[in-house]
């Protein structure tokens, strides 16, 4: 810039001074000066084209930084996106998972409760056929119990009947033989008649109601012909004819009617399936 002052005053004298024709060495100088300045001035124009060259350059380098920003944050949020899209599907495929465990547990666990429900109706089932057994066990001992001293009752008949088989009164009464036969066989009856009236209320405790019904009825009927027979006895005692005779016969028949109720009875309970027998106690 100074050179470029120094051109333009020199010029600026050089016009003051009067036209005269310069010396050889004034022409070569103001040659030299204009040389020098051209070369200024060109210096000055690549100056300027060169700063012209760097700021277009820094346009565009700023124009790539913004694109490549722009690209940057493109980038940033297809990544991100991307990066969302996987937390869902992880997510929602960690969700899918834990849904079908919990049905697969809760299956499970279903199941378990099954198999222990089926566990315990297997058990009930089998305590209840193991007291069903035990019961008609037991029903069917009871009843063979009393159906033997209903049977060793019934049996008193015919020896009662081959002492009584006279026609009171008789010439001189029994014999004495004859009476203590008689007697004893009063005893043994009274005996029978105990033993047959204990198993006829073990038979009732037992059960079904039919079968003790029948039993209750075979006791009654028992106790009527005991009755009836002392009776008898006490008259073939007093050499006297019977007045029960009749009424003991009907006893005799009506108790080997209930014997054999009892038996029928007492057959269908223990040949019963488990159902019929709960149903029918």
């Amino acid at each position: 810039m100074l050179a470029f002052h120094t051109h333009h005053a020199i010029l600026a004298a050089g016009s003051a001074v009067p036209t005269t024709t310069a010396p050889w060495w004034g022409t070569a100088l103001g040659a030299g000066i204009g040389a020098i300045g051209a070369g200024i001035v060109s210096s000055v124009v690549a100056v300027l084209n060169n700063r012209a060259s760097r700021k277009q350059l820094q346009q565009q380098l700023e124009r790539q930084e913004a694109m490549l920003d722009k690209q940057l944050d493109a980038q940033r949020e297809q990544h991100s996106a991307q990066l969302q899209a996987q937390l869902r599907q992880h997510s929602e495929q960690l969700q899918s998972q834990q849904r079908d465990n919990l049905v697969a547990l809760e299956a499970q666990a279903e199941r378990g409760h099954l198999d222990i429900d089926a566990q315990r109706q297997r058990e009930i089932e089998q305590r209840h056929a193991e007291r069903e057994q035990w019961r008609l066990e037991a029903r069917q001992k009871a009843y063979v119990d009393f159906v033997t001293a209903a049977e060793r009752m019934r049996d008193t008949v015919a020896a009662l009947g081959r002492i009584l088989s006279g026609t009171f009164p008789i010439a001189g009464g029994l014999q004495p033989s004859e009476l203590s036969r008689l007697a004893t066989t009063q005893e043994q009856m009274h005996t029978l008649y105990e033993a047959a009236f204990q198993q006829a209320q073990v038979v009732r405790l037992a059960g079904p109601r039919d079968v003790a019904a029948h039993a209750q009825d075979l006791s009654l009927v028992m106790n009527e012909y005991l009755n009836y027979s002392d009776e008898r006895i006490r008259a073939a005692q007093q050499n006297r004819p019977s007045e029960t005779l009749r009424d003991w016969q009907k006893s005799v028949r009506r108790m080997q009617d209930h014997l054999e109720a009892f038996l029928d009875a007492a057959y269908l309970v223990v040949n019963a399936t488990p159902a019929t027998s709960r149903s029918a106690s």
